[in-house]
């Protein structure tokens, strides 16, 4: 039998957890003349922003 290791298993976790959150909603086309709104961002960027800079190590 095949033992994972937990750090791939915890990279595969990120990632899968990556793919599911960060899709985001596509923002409307705007009618001619004024701009379309904004897509929403997809909830691992939107965390990912708030965190503080000093915080990544």
């Amino acid at each position: 039998m095949l033992l994972l290791d937990p750090v791939p298993v915890a990279v595969l976790g990120v990632l899968v957890l990556t793919a599911v959150w960060e899709p985001r909603t596509p923002g409307t086309p705007g009618t001619p003349g004024t701009p379309g709104t904004p897509g929403t961002p997809g909830t691992w960027g939107a965390w990912r922003r708030t965190r503080p800079r000093g915080d990544a190590k």
